[in-house]
């Protein structure tokens, strides 16, 4: 039986990516198992100097192909029925429940307000009104959400857009929802909109972590670390007004509130930089 092993000329060549795809991949193929080539490979004589400057730029033309390809897979398939982001959002299933059980949660406090407990209602507004971005975006990194579903962790790169677009739509539908909330609690408007910005920060951390940690197990633990501090801080207040309670809770503080931009737009900028390493669609 005669082993076959790539030749110097085609490991250069593999090397400096002038070999042709399908010839590069046989030989890729062949190096996963051949340690002698490998070997050889690692020990070939420098290219010459005059490809120098190619050679320098050969990982720069790597990354570019790797991103005109993963824009073309991001590109939403113009085929269906209705706009591609209805689609790709209340389109499936698991995502448009979640994003109708998180609205009417906020529907629901100005009706707690209603029945004549408003210090509740507006501390289930800080609690939960930020809950809904954070939830949002992890329900949307979820293998289930899509009606593919584990069909979508076979394709070669997985889109970040997707789940920017399904996050995205959850702002849209219940962060209004929020502010209506609040507007319709009795109490001023400006006391009882400090959620909002903590909210994105959440949210924004749930996306720029997702390279590292599952956002499945991220975006539940921060939202309830979120509810715990509120809880306890408006346990802390019970005996003080209401309005003189929000004036000192720890959301309303410009500090807070500049923190939390500072986030929110951190996190922004590591996800637009960062996107090709995300994987988007956690597993079960």
């Amino acid at each position: 039986m005669t082993t076959w092993h790539a030749d110097d000329v085609q490991l250069a060549a593999l090397r400096d990516l002038g070999l042709a795809p399908v010839p590069a991949a046989s030989v890729e193929a062949h190096l996963i198992a051949c340690a002698e080539c490998r070997t050889r490979l690692a020990h070939l004589a420098p290219a010459p100097a005059s490809g120098a400057a190619d050679a320098q730029a050969a990982p720069q033309r790597r990354d570019r192909v790797w991103d005109a390809i993963a824009d073309r897979i991001d590109r939403p398939s113009p085929t269906g029925a209705g706009p591609w982001w209805m689609r790709v959002t209340v389109g499936t299933p698991t995502l448009a429940l979640v994003t109708f059980t998180l609205a009417l949660a906020l529907l629901a406090v100005p009706l707690v307000a209603a029945a004549g407990s408003t210090r509740a209602a507006v501390a289930a507004l800080f609690a939960v009104a930020p809950l809904v971005p954070v939830l949002g975006a992890a329900v949307a990194y979820r293998v289930d959400t899509d009606p593919a579903g584990e069909l979508a962790m076979a394709t070669p790169m997985l889109s970040i857009r997707l789940v920017l677009a399904r996050t995205a739509m959850v702002l849209a539908v219940a962060l209004p929802l929020g502010v209506i909330a609040a507007a319709l609690l009795p109490v001023p408007f400006t006391l009882v909109i400090g959620w909002l910005l903590p909210g994105l920060a959440l949210c924004g951390l749930v996306l720029a972590g997702a390279p590292r940690v599952d956002p499945a197990r991220l975006g539940p633990a921060l939202a309830l670390g979120w509810a715990l501090v509120v809880g306890v801080a408006f346990l802390r207040t019970r005996t003080d007004a209401l309005d003189v309670a929000l004036e000192h809770l720890f959301v309303n503080q410009p500090v807070t509130q500049m923190v939390c931009a500072v986030v929110a737009a951190a996190s922004a900028v590591v996800v637009a930089t960062h996107r090709t390493r995300v994987r988007p669609w956690s597993a079960q």
